[in-house]
């Protein structure tokens, strides 16, 4: 497969980092985004809300949530790196699913 192949070369070069596929549906207009990133296997769940939050635009007043593939939502326990060596797919890759929720109704 091809995206097997592309997560195969990105451990070979960036040996301290894991490929994460990111699929986030909006609401509005039920359109999906796909964001790919290249995280450090270290990254823990807060650091990489951070970055979503930036990318994606979220206003404060928005909560999010990653959810796997599979459907189970992340902890705030484990790095990135050890939820990618459980749950990374076929392709060897972090397939998440990211969830936007109005906190004040």
């Amino acid at each position: 497969m091809a995206t097997n192949n592309i997560a195969k070369e990105i451990q070979t070069k960036y040996p301290d980092r894991i490929p994460v596929i990111v699929h986030f549906a909006s609401n509005k207009d039920q359109s999906k985004t796909v964001f790919k990133f290249i995280i450090l296997r270290s990254m823990n769940y807060a650091n990489f809300m951070m970055v979503l939050r930036k990318r994606i635009n979220i206003s404060s007043h928005e909560a999010l949530f990653l959810q796997l593939d599979n459907g189970l939502m992340l902890t705030h326990a484990n790095t990135l790196g050890e939820t990618y060596n459980k749950y990374k797919n076929e392709d060897e890759m972090l397939k998440l699913n990211l969830l936007k929720e109005n906190t004040f109704g």
